[in-house]
């Protein structure tokens, strides 16, 4: 649920060109079981999201595991590529 979330208010946004979308009231599992969403970017995502609320439902354990959790996952935004092909003139 936080993933479907997270996605569709970061795709409004950057469809809109606007601010992210915010909710009144977010509600964040975080279970030790979900190991492979326990990560910084996807916690803070979903926490700003919340306008009014945000409840952390869990283990301390896990919230500990995703703010330390720092992803080593390389984005293909393509962009060193696009630099070049502007810097040729192309």
């Amino acid at each position: 649920m936080l993933s479907l979330s997270r996605l569709r208010a970061r795709g409004n946004a950057r469809h809109r060109r606007l601010a992210p979308v915010l909710y009144a009231a977010v509600v964040i599992p975080v279970m030790t079981q979900h190991y492979t969403m326990l990560q910084r970017n996807l916690l803070y995502t979903g926490v700003t999201r919340g306008k009014r609320l945000v409840v952390l439902v869990g283990q301390k354990k896990a919230v500990a595991i995703a703010v330390r959790s720092v992803s080593g996952r390389r984005r293909w935004s393509k962009l060193r590529e696009r630099l070049h092909r502007l810097a040729s003139g192309y």
